[in-house]
């Protein structure tokens, strides 16, 4: 199955991709917002769960992805926003907080916090590196991507690329990271070995999403 957040109808679509057919349409608790961003992990445990943060609603929610049935819903910080939601290669739960500008890491089974820490104004994407060795956020409202150690969840570095990061993609091998720069209608290519800048390519206009191919 793939799983569908319909944002502000606070439902999750679960379809059949060999048939290309709706199995079935849930209704979800959003805490009076949206299914906001999602992303689904195997447990510990076994359990297949869809998570996803409701935005202004102030949680983050974990359902069973086979019945649809809430595990559990979670309060985040007043104040936080949890917005975006990736899942790491470990299987822990990353959501990006604009509220606050923090980004908060959870336990995939239990949803406990194993770490809140600071990143730029309105984080907005993470994606990590093919080892699972970095995890690296960019931000809607900033100037730079944050690498962060994805054990340690530290600062690795901030690599300075332009107006409005909000966009990653990783190359499999590992060697480059590519940022949509938003306003600057551009894509700036990070060489992961120095952490630098080594190219930039103009685009003309600014595009929403990047994705990378395996064997590109």
């Amino acid at each position: 199955m793939v799983h569908v957040g319909k944002m502000g109808s606070g439902q999750v679509v679960a379809i059949d991709i060999k048939d290309f057919k709706v199995l079935n349409t849930w209704d979800v608790p959003v805490n009076g917002d949206v299914v906001c961003d999602a992303d689904v992990v195997v447990g510990s445990d076994g359990v297949e769960r869809f998570y996803y943060p409701t935005r202004k609603g102030g949680t983050l929610v974990s359902i069973n992805a086979e019945t649809g049935e809430t595990i559990k819903v979670l309060e985040a910080p007043e104040g936080t926003e949890p917005f975006m939601l990736t899942a790491a290669p470990d299987g822990k739960i990353w959501v990006q907080e604009r509220g606050s500008n923090t980004s908060a890491v959870y336990d995939p089974v239990t949803l406990d916090l194993v770490k809140r820490f600071p990143v730029g104004k309105v984080p907005i994407d993470v994606t990590f590196s093919p080892d699972g060795k970095y995890g690296y956020i960019g931000h809607a409202g900033d100037t730079f991507v944050q690498v962060v150690d994805t054990q340690t969840l530290e600062q690795i570095k901030r690599i300075t690329v332009g107006t409005n990061p909000r966009v990653l993609a990783a190359n499999p091998n590992g060697k480059y990271l590519y940022t949509i720069v938003h306003k600057e209608a551009s894509i700036a290519v990070i060489d992961t070995g120095s952490w630098e800048v080594t190219e930039r390519i103009d685009l003309g206009t600014a595009p929403r999403g990047i994705y990378l191919l395996a064997g590109s």
